[in-house]
Parts: structure tokens; sequence; C-alpha cells
């Protein structure tokens, strides 16, 4: 497979510039021609191949003067599982100061506040370095909410997700992402592999993904020696709003949204505008499992690696240029506590 090629990325939290770092969120495009048609949209209650969406809610950060948002997953009564970039600074300090994250369920509306954000003591702000997941300790999440496990297998590339879901921008394969995030959406896509597989010096703690028009022009991965054009209509790419975002694989979380990029070939629209032909990351949650179960209390204290948080970009870089650069060492802790 081809290495070394440059990548545009933008990160997907909250925002929807792509030529300085920012606070973002998105939500996903379509290949079809209405993103507003029934099969992306979720309702309250909706179960989509054997999975309850109702557990997957909508975060509102508060970071001093301004709001971001992002998608969050629950995983324990007082748990939830996100994107680290969503709760940090450019170089990966943590800087969200309260936030809430709501779910609308079929038994009605649900809140919780933040209480504790853990994150990664080796993420520094580099999207590329894999470790953009963050574990979110709330106040108790009601019974009525749907808790998700994990994927703990090691075989998600070639599998077709059972849905990706979130609440960022959306629109189509065509136009990109004109619309504005806060709807809940869902779709479909295929991990074709991991960051490794077509890019030096970026780690298999990322699965990659690309987003098929069902025409060889837009199959960016088939470039890179992965052809696959695609699952037509249900096929769909992360959007600013997604980051955090869930996606399941047999009923459990196997990815969780981080960024998304173009390498230039097969892209649609010029730019990062969630068109086809565009790539999608999402950070490996079975590469995380130690420290997940660690933070959630599912293991004793002592025997897991270290924690996560992370911050994406919205900056034009070079793979080349980008792993280079040294981790510099940081000195924050690892968690965020609110009173």
């Amino acid at each position: 497979m081809s290495k070394n090629l440059p990548l545009l990325i933008i990160s997907v939290a909250t925002g929807l510039t792509i030529s300085s770092w920012s606070e973002v969120a998105k939500a996903y495009t379509g290949a079809g021609s209405d993103p507003d048609d029934p099969f992306y949209l979720v309702s309250p209650g909706e179960v989509i191949n054997g999975v309850d969406l109702d557990g997957v809610g909508r975060l509102l950060l508060n970071k001093g003067s301004s709001q971001s948002l992002c998608t969050a997953s629950k995983i324990s009564s007082t748990h939830i599982l996100t994107a680290a970039h969503c709760v940090t600074d450019n170089q990966g300090n943590l800087d969200t100061k309260s936030g809430t994250i709501t779910w609308n369920t079929d038994n009605g509306n649900f809140s919780a506040n933040l209480v504790n954000i853990f994150t990664h003591d080796l993420w520094t702000g580099n999207a590329f370095n894999g470790f953009d997941l963050a574990v979110i300790e709330t106040t108790s999440i009601s019974s009525f909410v749907p808790t998700y496990e994990l994927y703990t297998g090691t075989d998600e590339i070639g599998k077709r997700v059972d849905t990706k879901v979130g609440f960022g921008r959306s629109g189509t394969g065509n136009t990109g992402d004109p619309i504005a995030s806060g709807t809940k959406r869902q779709g479909q896509n295929v991990y074709d592999g991991t960051g490794s597989d077509f890019f030096t010096n970026v780690p298999s703690n990322l699965l990659v993904y690309d987003f098929d028009s069902g025409s060889r022009t837009n199959d960016t991965l088939g470039f890179l020696g992965a052809p696959d054009l695609g699952l037509g209509f249900n096929e769909v790419m992360a959007a600013p709003g997604d980051s955090g975002g869930a996606t399941f694989i047999q009923g459990k979380i196997a990815g969780v949204t981080s960024f998304i990029g173009t390498i230039g070939l097969g892209d649609n629209l010029s730019g990062v505008n969630s068109s086809f032909g565009e790539l999608g990351f999402d950070t490996r949650v079975s590469s995380f499992i130690p420290f997940i179960n660690e933070k959630i209390g599912n293991v004793p204290v002592g025997t897991v690696p270290e924690p996560l948080t992370i911050l994406g970009s919205a900056a034009a870089i070079g793979f080349g240029a980008l792993f280079k650069r040294k981790l510099a060492k940081k000195s924050q802790k690892d968690s965020s506590h609110f009173s």
C-alpha cells in the first residue's frame, strides 16, 4: 500500500475552519440525495441492526467564553465515552469548564453533568497519534438510557459496521456538509484498514474508512491498495459535530469518531468538507480496553495503561512533517474534576 502521502485534516469536534486550529464537532453526510431521509435520521427508541441508539447522546461543553458540541455514548451508570479533542485545547490540555450530556429516549429525555474527565498521558493535541479518546465520569445516568459494551476483538478490518452515530453537520457526498449540526443521524461504512496500513508513522490504533460514491473515481483507499466501492445509499462520512460518536460492530462500540481528511485523490470537492472521496479516522476502542475499564472501575487500579486526552486540528499538514516531531512531555494531570 502507498505511504508518505500528504493529508489535509480537520478535526470533527465543533466548527468549520480548515485553515487554523478550531474547537469543532461534526455530523454525518450521506451517500443518498437527501440527508433528511428517514433512513439517516434517528428517532427516540430506534434500533438499527440490533443497536438501540438511545444511549448515544448530545454532549454540550462549556469552555469559558465558548461552547462546543460533540457526541458521546453511555458505557456505565456514571460514565460516557467520547473523543479527547472535544475536551482539550490545541496542545491536548484540558480546557473544559463544565458540560452536560442529553439523551432523547422513548422513555423521555435525560441528562447528566460532567464530574471528571480522564484523558491519555500520551495525548499531545496531535490527531494522528491515535490517542483521541476520553472517558468522562458524570452524575448518575438514568437506567432508561442504554449502556453499551466495548468491542474487544481485533478483527474490525473489512467488517460492515452496524451503524455510526452522531450529532454533527450534514449534507450529501456531492454537497459536503452545509447543514447545521444538532440533529442525530446514522449510517454505515466499512473499516478498510488501520492507519499503519496506509501511512508511514500512523499507528494501528486508528481505524480508517473512506466515503465511497459507488464509482472508482471516488474510491480513495482503492488508489492506496484497498479497493471497495462502498455500501451505496447506506454509506456515510463524519462531519463537524460527530466527534466522539460511536461506531458499532456486533452491537458494541468498536470506534470513536476522531477526524477526517483528504489526500486529494478521489475527493469530489476540494478542501475538507465530508464529500465523496474523503477519509475518516476512528480511535480504535479495542486498543484501549484496559484504560477504559480502569476508569469506569471494572479492573483494579494499577493494572491500567496511561489515561487519554486529545484535541483535533484544522490545519493542512503532511504526514512526513508531522511525524518528524517528537512528542512533547506533559506535566498536566490526567483528569479534570468539576465541583
